[in-house]
């Protein structure tokens, strides 16, 4: 469904729901493909903001990593982190997604979470718990992203 669609949509709901005044505000919205893109980067930039003050806030935290494979057999890394900030407010969310191509490693495993600390100011200092999916990859005794 595109712009147009839903304008349509927002336009046959306000007719049923709304007086005239009001109807008439809707048919101004622009939902057109450059104006769509444009406020979904607005929306992305600010939840990428809260979740930066949000981590920020953190005095302990932990990671949970979950690797699955997508349609076209590329290696997708989902990285949420919990946290806990100094009034003992609890947050968990999803820290960062990563597609690692070819085999993955516990040294690639390894430089998607260093990578989306670093990119969220995350200190590994308060990192208290890491949880994963039990692949060879993530806790293999010599080369697992755990070991390492």
């Amino acid at each position: 469904m595109d712009g147009e669609d839903i304008k349509e949509c927002i336009n046959t709901a306000a007719e049923v729901i709304f007086e005239e005044k009001q109807k008439n505000a809707f048919s101004a919205i622009s939902l057109s493909r450059a104006s769509t893109t444009r406020k979904t980067d607005q929306l992305s930039q600010d939840i990428q903001n809260q979740l930066d003050s949000r981590v920020r806030d953190f005095i302990a935290f932990s990671i949970t990593l979950e690797e699955f494979t997508d349609l076209i057999d590329t290696a997708q890394l989902a990285i949420f982190v919990q946290g806990v900030d100094s009034s003992l407010q609890v947050a968990e969310d999803l820290l960062d997604m990563c597609s690692i191509k070819g085999i993955t490693t516990g040294q690639d495993i390894l430089d998607a979470v260093v990578n989306a600390m670093e990119k969220r100011q995350l200190s590994l200092e308060k990192l208290g718990a890491i949880t994963t999916d039990g692949a060879a990859a993530m806790i293999g005794h010599r080369n697992g992203f755990v070991s390492l």
